[in-house]
């Protein structure tokens, strides 16, 4: 998904954060599927009273955490008929050779 996203200009290093906050709510999301998958999505209190997993509602607010964050990268169809990349920004040639960056570097 990050060559993609950067060959589209939408993910730029100053997104690291976000990106590995997407990334965590994902993998966050699959762990407690499995929770559920393995015990249930109710489970029975002390008293005999059937209520929903605690995971159930955990794995839900990492799925809209997912969502979420995934529009700001473009990842659902209606997010990327809005989002807009923005342009690399120009070089300054003053920095270039002050800082031997680019082409006047050598």
């Amino acid at each position: 998904m990050v060559p993609r996203l950067i060959e589209a200009q939408v993910l730029t290093e100053l997104d690291r954060e976000f990106l590995a906050a997407f990334c965590e709510c994902w993998a966050a999301y699959w762990d407690l599927k499995a929770i559920v998958q393995e015990e249930g999505y109710t489970t029975t209190t002390d008293k005999g009273n059937v209520r929903q997993h605690p995971a159930v509602g955990a794995m839900k607010m990492m799925l809209d955490n997912v969502v979420r964050l995934g529009r700001e990268f473009g990842l659902t169809p209606a997010s990327r008929s809005r989002i807009e990349a923005l342009p690399e920004p120009p070089t300054d040639p003053t920095a270039e050779f002050l800082f031997g960056e680019g082409p006047l570097d050598t």
